[in-house]
């Protein structure tokens, strides 16, 4: 059956073509429609997006499935519309229509058509448990499952790295850090005080998720910057962060996560490191991954002084859980 997806790959979100790199691992065959040139090391055909969406139907007419696959599709009123107008039309051309290992936070930005989208689908997985709340209780949509996210299936369990400091990795997902400077000093005093209180047992690195350059509220190499300078340059960015695979190395080099990304949640459990959740009440989806983990979060609406400490009592506890040289 030959297929072809759609997804957020290419845009610069590394845990969105980590998805696409799953996808074409079990699916060699897959074709793929993305925003840009898709970071995942290899030369690998696709369909620009607003190609695609302004003449899909004689590429559609080559497919028998259309997937939309993986990651937070729901991220704009307009892109919400953009899907069922192309779900239709794929179901119009006789072809079967699938939604999968989706999660839905983002529904309420255009709730009238995400609903039409799910009832027209043939098939509906969600990647957690609180999109499956989503689905069945504000979609009123039943028939749908439970898949993990498609990037459990290329990750594997590895061994810790041992060395005389422990690696923390750092990322923060929240757009709060460009569009509220307040929110930013306070993120950025906790992360600073974090990184000089261990200072002598830590090695800390702000490690890009989503190195969208155009994009200020998704620019991570200007958030690394802003903690590089808040901390007089003890939190580095990990360097050779432009492909997944760089993305793997530098996590795989990682000791202890802190941060909201989902993706630093399934390669942090994926690959057997500890994580901790930072979230803001405004975060469901974040929040969403850390319960689906059983991980408690930490609040940053919490006083810096309660927030510090915690993270400071749960480093203290990693520390001792490693075999530090």
């Amino acid at each position: 059956m030959a297929s072809i997806y759609i997804g957020g790959y290419g845009a610069g979100n590394l845990g969105d073509d980590l998805i696409l790199q799953s996808i074409i691992t079990d699916d060699v065959d897959a074709a793929v429609v993305a925003y840009g040139k898709p970071l995942i090391g290899e030369r690998r055909p696709y369909i620009n997006f607003e190609t695609f969406f302004n003449d899909a139907r004689p590429i559609l007419e080559k497919y028998d499935t259309l997937i939309f696959g993986g990651g937070g599709l729901f991220w704009s009123h307009d892109h919400i519309y953009e899907m069922l107008i192309l779900a239709l039309l794929a179901k119009n051309l006789g072809l079967r229509v699938e939604l999968r290992r989706i999660g839905l936070h983002g529904i309420q930005f255009n709730l009238k058509a995400a609903r039409q989208l799910l009832q027209i689908s043939d098939y509906i997985s969600v990647r957690e448990a609180d999109s499956f709340d989503l689905a069945q209780q504000v979609l009123q949509i039943m028939n749908i499952e439970i898949e993990q996210d498609y990037a459990n299936s290329l990750l594997k369990k590895s061994v810790v790295p041992v060395s005389d400091k422990l690696m923390i990795g750092i990322n923060i997902g929240s757009t709060k850090f460009t569009a509220q400077p307040a929110f930013a000093n306070h993120v950025s005093t906790i992360y600073a005080e974090l990184a000089r209180r261990y200072e002598s047992s830590a090695n800390f690195q702000y490690v890009p998720f989503c190195i969208h350059i155009s994009d200020e509220n998704q620019n991570d190499l200007h958030r690394a910057d802003v903690l590089f300078q808040a901390s007089d340059g003890r939190i580095k960015l990990a360097q050779g962060v432009r492909s997944v695979k760089g993305l793997l190395n530098v996590c795989e080099s990682t000791n202890l996560f802190i941060g909201e990304r989902f993706h630093m949640h399934i390669i942090a459990h994926s690959t057997g490191r500890s994580i901790i959740p930072l979230i803001h009440n405004e975060q469901t989806k974040y929040r969403a991954i850390a319960d689906e983990y059983g991980d408690d979060p930490i609040f940053y609406e919490s006083s810096q002084n309660f927030v510090i400490d915690e993270i400071s009592r749960r480093i203290d506890a990693c520390i001792n859980n490693y075999e530090i040289t």
